[in-house]
């Protein structure tokens, strides 16, 4: 009887082995891929399983793609809310786009949004998608540096707003796919001190603009993962 216990043994022992990385017990299954974490990124094995302290949010629908903290959460209707008065802060209309976009309405809320639980919302990272011609690209606009120039003064922090609003850096970055504009900026306000990045890109007649966002008190303690957010984000 001692082969058949053994073999009957050691198939339980997988079977419960299986069974824990599956269901992330103990967060065993993140702690696997978290010693590879480019690969388990490749896979996108992150939409399911922490990695490195970061999900991925995958909108397939939408075409985008990024990475948020695990314990950040995504509610739509209820970051709707916390996030509309800071949308209207920050509209997607790009200068060269005010004569150029098509006749349909510029989408203005955002299509997916995640924050900390029980914040008032001033920490988030949120996606906009808004329809643009099909042969708009960023770098009309100039470098990253020109674009950041027009988007703050023009809309960010317009004249007669009572917002000022500082370039920190503006970087781009680029892959098979798309250009993408890296905007990292202060708006300071009567009511509130904000730390931003922003990220743009456009494709196939849809601009699209990620933004994360953080009192900017808190924003040395926030840096590191703020950046992670913003070079995750792909379409």
């Amino acid at each position: 009887l001692a082969p058949r216990f053994s073999r009957r043994f050691t198939i339980g022992i997988l079977s419960a082995a299986g069974l824990g990385i599956g269901a992330n017990f103990l967060g065993t299954t993140s702690f696997v891929l978290g010693l590879n974490p480019e690969v388990a990124r490749s896979l996108r094995l992150d939409v399911l399983y922490p990695v490195r302290g970061f999900f991925r949010c995958l909108d397939t629908d939408k075409g985008f793609e990024f990475i948020y903290p695990q314990d950040w959460f995504g509610d739509q209707k209820i970051l709707y809310r916390s996030i509309e008065k800071a949308e209207k802060e920050r509209p997607l209309d790009l200068p060269a786009l005010k004569e150029q976009r098509s006749p349909a309405k510029v989408l203005v809320e955002p299509v997916t949004a995640f924050g900390p639980p029980g914040t008032d919302g001033e920490v988030n990272v949120s996606v906009i998608v808004a329809p643009i011609l099909p042969s708009f690209s960023l770098e009309q606009l100039g470098d990253a540096k020109e674009a950041a120039k027009l988007i703050l003064d023009k809309f960010i922090a317009p004249p007669g707003s009572k917002k000022t609003a500082t370039l920190v850096d503006a970087l781009t970055r680029r892959d098979e796919k798309a250009v993408y504009y890296t905007l990292e900026y202060c708006v300071e306000a009567p009511t509130f001190f904000r730390h931003n990045v922003a990220v743009y890109t456009s494709l196939k007649g849809k601009l699209f603009s990620l933004n994360v966002q953080t009192p900017q008190a808190q924003w040395s303690h926030q840096r590191e993962e703020f950046i992670q957010i913003a070079n995750s984000f792909k379409v």
